[in-house]
């Protein structure tokens, strides 16, 4: 923790004898509303084991009618799943998603105008991430990019899913513009077919998905 910047040394305690606590440490970062409300930010520190454990459950399979198309997003709110605009474009979305092992129906559909971005309102509550929100991207910091994308080979699941894989990088360029407007950023962690989401990190790890 002290190398990831979460507690600062002080040297040795007072007295300096007592086994248990040899030394003494400060914790003088503050944490925002969102990330206090979780343990997220300790992602930092306890690496991508710790990511995997929190992070896998909020991500979901979203698939189309008449297997037409698939990707992936991720629960940021009890009730919206966010996810890429060409995940569900031109693929007909179907109204019943298996989401963390139940069936769930689809309201509702918002894609931005302008960015690779849609949102899903989903009608039965789902479990979030607490403390999870958006940062910007920085040269160098960690990423961790989740989906289900379809690993050569492999056999699907019972369900007929392709696994949820999680790959790790860091961001490699902080914007880049592209055809169509659009502004992105560069991560060196692999990316398989499935359309994998481009454009925004999370608060203490930045994160992508398929």
């Amino acid at each position: 923790m002290v190398a990831s910047d979460l507690l600062v040394d002080m040297g040795i305690g007072q007295g300096g004898s007592f086994v248990l606590l040899p030394k003494s440490y400060y914790a003088l970062s503050e944490l925002s509303k969102l990330r206090e409300r979780g343990v997220f930010w300790l992602a930092k520190a306890l690496g991508g084991r710790f990511v995997h454990r929190h992070v896998s459950p909020a991500i979901v399979h979203v698939v189309g009618e008449n297997d037409e198309g698939e990707g992936s997003g991720i629960v940021f709110d009890a009730h919206h799943v966010l996810t890429c605009g060409h995940v569900i474009s031109p693929m007909k979305l179907a109204s019943a998603q298996a989401f963390q092992g139940r069936t769930v129906t689809v309201e509702e559909v918002f894609r931005h105008g302008n960015e690779d971005v849609a949102v899903i309102r989903i009608k039965e509550p789902l479990t979030t991430v607490p403390g999870l929100g958006f940062a910007a991207p920085m040269v160098s910091q960690k990423v961790y990019r989740f989906g289900y994308s379809r690993v050569p080979c492999s056999v699907p699941s019972s369900t007929g899913t392709s696994p949820l894989v999680m790959q790790s990088g860091e961001v490699t360029n902080e914007s880049v513009a592209v055809f169509g407007g659009m502004e992105l950023f560069l991560y060196s962690a692999i990316s398989r077919p499935g359309g994998q989401w481009r454009g925004r990190l999370f608060q203490t790890t930045a994160m992508s998905w398929e």
